[in-house]
């Protein structure tokens, strides 16, 4: 039987209630990716899981020379974790800040361009870190203390913060509640529909259905806006059409004036000519 358990965010969040963690460690892997990660053949799931956790034990103690596996929790794709190192016992995860720490890390890699961060395994990577948050507990991202991107450069550390904390940054607008995703309907995405149209970002018909065309609108204004690209109109990417939003008719009104003055030279030519 294997060491390790596979739990649910609540199944583990119960646990982690035993223990006075001080802070929570964030990372990712980064190879394997989701591709690789399912590329591995497996009977099931929960053995896919559990052999990749057992590989990670291997590669930590037989090739970095560690008394154990790194990180407490690897986070799956879809959602779930695999325990790791004892829960009372620091990991080996960022230097200078390992005691008392808690590190999980996520399967994927999340650098731009590849791995969305999204789907179940943003949800429980959210509920965690709000779980530390809501208790006073710091949630840092290895980023913040190396040279490397880890837990990846398509999660902004600020973006990922507002989502933890449901506060779209400057307040105001839409609740934090909101969160917009494909399959979603009625009103709600009627507006979102008509906000993304006059930014420039085309949702296809504005009917209230949350489909493919809009889900590629809000990808590309979330690129733009430099949050996290993954489709889903959540506390952030509502902000960030709202500072858009307020930034458009100053835009207008510097055409306005542009073309104001196109037509006063024009007129100016015409004099010369004639």
């Amino acid at each position: 039987m294997s060491k390790y358990e596979i739990l649910t965010l609540d199944q583990l969040l119960a646990r982690l209630d035993k223990y006075s963690h001080k802070e929570l460690h964030v990372h990712h892997t980064w190879m394997p990716d989701h591709a690789t990660y399912f590329a591995t053949a497996a009977a099931s799931e929960d053995e896919r899981a559990l052999a990749r956790q057992a590989s990670f034990y291997v590669y930590h103690t037989k090739t970095k020379g560690w008394a154990d596996i790194a990180q407490h929790v690897t986070l799956l794709p879809d959602g779930r974790f695999v325990t790791g190192r004892d829960f009372s016992v620091s990991p080996a995860s960022i230097t200078g800040h390992n005691t008392g720490a808690f590190a999980v890390e996520m399967i994927g890699n999340f650098d731009t361009g590849h791995d969305s961060f999204r789907g179940a395994q943003r949800v429980s990577m959210i509920g965690l870190a709000r779980w530390f948050d809501q208790r006073g507990k710091y949630v840092r991202f290895h980023c913040e203390n190396s040279g490397k991107t880890c837990p990846g450069t398509g999660i902004p550390k600020a973006n990922f913060m507002q989502e933890v904390r449901g506060t779209p940054a400057g307040g105001g607008g839409t609740p934090a509640s909101t969160v917009l995703k494909r399959g979603d309907k009625w009103e709600a995405v009627r507006q979102l529909q008509t906000n993304l149209q006059a930014l420039g970002y085309s949702p296809g018909v504005i009917d209230g259905i949350y489909g493919e065309l809009t889900e590629e609108a809000v990808i590309a204004l979330q690129r733009a806006a430099g949050i996290i690209a993954d489709g889903i109109a959540g506390p952030a990417t509502m902000a960030a059409i709202a500072k858009m939003l307020t930034q458009v008719p100053s835009e207008i009104e510097q055409l306005k004036a542009e073309i104001a003055g196109l037509k006063a030279k024009i007129e100016q030519i015409k004099q010369i000519v004639s």
